[in-house]
């Protein structure tokens, strides 16, 4: 076997090693413009250039896990770590990987050899903590907590999350001590102002309960939650007028929050007005059965907010409840990370179908066959949509290229049928009638 000359193997060693960086950059370019489905091609582009080049891997596990492919996303972090094994980062992407699927165990046994490795860094403590948190192991947590905030000392989030142990724990008066604390360090911190007036409502202590909540509110007006409390807050303290327009304004506000639907319609039923509070707790209902999923979706969210999937999931969520426009928002939020996602935008399509926004569903019926050329249904919609917009011939072509790709596709022979019948094409219209319930007449 002819041997490659050294000078030649080097030459296209030094190739695979500029390419490699060449897809490295562009994969930070498109990731600083948020062009995340870009960003991850370059970078598989970059390892699969130089499969030893560890810090591009790092960087892919990275947006994987922004995107919501953490079983990806740990995999190259496994691969950093086989590269690199002294490196702390790939130990601490590894457990933010574990973490995300719950599978806590694994995720502390990265974060503490991230720590072993390195020990300065408050965030690994901070998550290593979080984990701990949801294992309902607090004494444990408390621990890396005060590390972190060792190391970070004027860390409102830390001293949050410390609040939580101690309130978890029944010790109240600790659990606000931190969370003023962390409302001190950062005055625009909803959450830790929503927790001292949850908290503050439960001991009673019913004027900082509501001051607390009002404060939430003013930083974050569309918080449903902490309307849901102040409106208990007020109740309690026999406002009833300002507790009824409370809840109301929390339903306005997010609609997805079934307290607000329980706590009206229970009101409601004790005024006497019967039909408008079993109207509401019928709502509550319904929304029990989605509820958690959809708080699963927002948490997520809030984490990683480039996960189209979260946003793809809760574009579902919303529809189902009968909310197509808050659908649509997410949908559209889910292809402005993916464009390429086509169960975001042919149910993104559907509904715009359904709306008769018919030159909007055409559009994104036309996208999804530029990704997917060979996806019979858009074909299918996309000929509905033109029938309905009275261009039979457009329609007539999509439902034949349908059939093109599938023959054995009923709904395109029945829509096609009904556009020959409306040409006047009575033989043709009847044949493709006919090859309809031939197909629906199978078993």
């Amino acid at each position: 076997m002819q041997r490659v000359p050294f000078f030649i193997w080097g030459a296209l060693m030094w190739a695979c090693g500029d390419a490699s960086e060449i897809h490295y950059d562009a994969c930070n370019r498109h990731a600083e413009e948020r062009r995340y489905v870009q960003a991850i091609a370059e970078c598989r582009r970059a390892v699969a250039a130089d499969s030893s080049y560890a810090e591009a891997h790092l960087l892919l596990a990275r947006l994987l896990l922004k995107h919501g492919q953490p079983e990806l996303a740990a995999q190259h972090c496994q691969q950093v770590i086989a590269l690199e094994p002294q490196r702390a980062e790939g130990y601490f992407a590894l457990g933010r990987a574990f973490a995300r699927q719950r599978r806590n165990d694994k995720a502390e046994a990265a974060y503490r050899q991230a720590i072993r490795l390195d020990s300065s860094r408050a965030a690994t403590y901070h998550q290593l903590a979080v984990v701990l948190i949801d294992d309902d192991r607090y004494a444990a947590a408390g621990d890396a907590l005060q590390k972190a905030l060792s190391l970070q000392p004027e860390s409102a989030v830390m001293q949050y999350s410390l609040g939580m142990i101690f309130e978890r724990q029944g010790q109240y008066e600790a659990a606000i001590a931190h969370w003023q604390q962390a409302a001190q360090l950062d005055s625009s911190y909803v959450q830790a102002h929503y927790q001292l007036g949850q908290i503050f409502a439960k001991i009673g202590r019913s004027q900082e309960a509501e001051a607390s909540l009002r404060a939430a509110l003013r930083q974050q007006p569309a918080h449903a939650k902490a309307r849901i409390a102040l409106g208990q807050v007020l109740l309690q303290q026999g406002k009833l007028a300002a507790a009824e327009a409370t809840w109301q304004q929390a339903i306005a506000s997010d609609p997805f929050e079934p307290e607000a639907f329980h706590r009206l319609g229970a009101l409601y039923l004790r005024q006497g007005k019967d039909a408008e509070g079993q109207q509401l707790l019928a709502a509550f209902a319904r929304l029990q059965t989605a509820s958690e999923e959809i708080g699963h979706y927002r948490y997520l969210l809030q984490l990683y907010p480039e996960d189209s999937h979260a946003h793809y999931n809760l574009g579902v969520l919303y529809a189902d409840q009968g909310h197509p426009q808050a659908a649509i928002a997410e949908y559209r939020k889910a292809l402005s990370i993916n464009p390429a996602d086509l169960s975001a935008r042919n149910n993104l399509a559907n509904i715009l179908l359904k709306q008769g926004r018919l030159a909007e569903a055409t559009e994104e019926y036309e996208t999804i066959l530029r990704y997917h050329p060979r996806y019979v249904r858009a074909y299918n919609n996309l000929g509905i949509t033109y029938m309905r917009r009275g261009q039979l011939d457009a329609a007539a072509q999509a439902l034949q290229k349908a059939l093109k790709i599938d023959p054995n596709f009923a709904d395109a022979h029945y829509n096609l049928g009904l556009i020959y019948l409306k040409q006047g094409q009575t033989a043709r219209g009847e044949a493709a009638m006919a090859a309809y319930r031939h197909l629906q007449a199978r078993p």
